[in-house]
């Protein structure tokens, strides 16, 4: 069984080591029988790290986990069954701790995609093992729809889509519920919406316009406090 203690929370993740892809393929070198259990000790090491955090460090950390999941996702060429099991065991540890403390992740992404397999099939899923939701105008109106119909119905729908995807943002304000809200072809005033959930309390509030690449930027803020809790 691989030793899942790593030095640093964020070293299960980090791009800059592309840590993902070669973490899970040591899941995939596990033998099938054997692959629950170093499964769940992936997941008991992240707990135990996460645990040992103050607030302060638990949302730094946040920011640049969820900044890792993106551009490992934007830069990856296939998505295969050891890398959502990897994600499946090491992400939900973190982000229900996170939440469970009171804060949230309101990630916003306005990036230029000229291809629709990324933000259509591979984001969707990628996050979705992650356990964190993924919002996006242009994947509404092609969810389940066959892959020749995408720019038609992009076309078609993305303002219905941008519509029902900003009403889901409000839905996961209001649940404190961790999202990354991604919009490929936004107007100029297609962010504004955004900008009262840097306010929320316990928000952990990112928004990204340039490629997630090594180097580039992005507006972080911290709340000043967590969520309330619920009675």
């Amino acid at each position: 069984m691989q030793n899942w203690n790593l030095p640093h929370i964020t070293a299960y993740w980090d791009d800059r080591v592309d840590a993902i892809e070669r973490f899970s393929r040591l899941i995939e070198a596990t033998p099938e029988a054997d692959r629950p259990k170093e499964l769940a000790a992936l997941s008991d090491a992240v707990t135990l790290q996460t645990a040992a955090l103050a607030d302060a460090d638990l949302m730094k950390c946040a920011i640049a986990i969820v900044e890792d999941l993106y551009k490992a996702a934007s830069k990856r060429t296939y998505i295969d069954e050891p890398v959502l099991q990897y994600l499946d065991a090491s992400c939900p540890p973190f982000f229900k701790a996170l939440r469970a403390r009171g804060y949230v992740i309101c990630y916003f992404i306005n990036n230029t995609l000229d291809n629709l397999d990324r933000p259509i099939t591979a984001y969707p899923a990628w996050f979705a093992a992650a356990k964190v939701f993924y919002l996006c105008p242009q994947h509404i109106p092609c969810q389940n729809q066959p892959e020749e119909q995408w720019p038609a119905l992009v076309k078609k729908y993305t303002v219905d889509g941008r519509q029902v995807a900003q009403e889901l943002v409000s839905r996961c304000r209001q649940e404190g519920r961790h999202f990354v809200y991604l919009d490929i072809d936004a107007g100029e005033n297609d962010f504004v919406f955004a900008k009262p959930v840097a306010s929320d309390a316990g928000a952990i509030f990112l928004y990204r316009e340039e490629a997630p690449v090594p180097g580039s930027h992005i507006v972080a803020r911290l709340p000043s406090g967590p969520r309330p809790q619920a009675g």
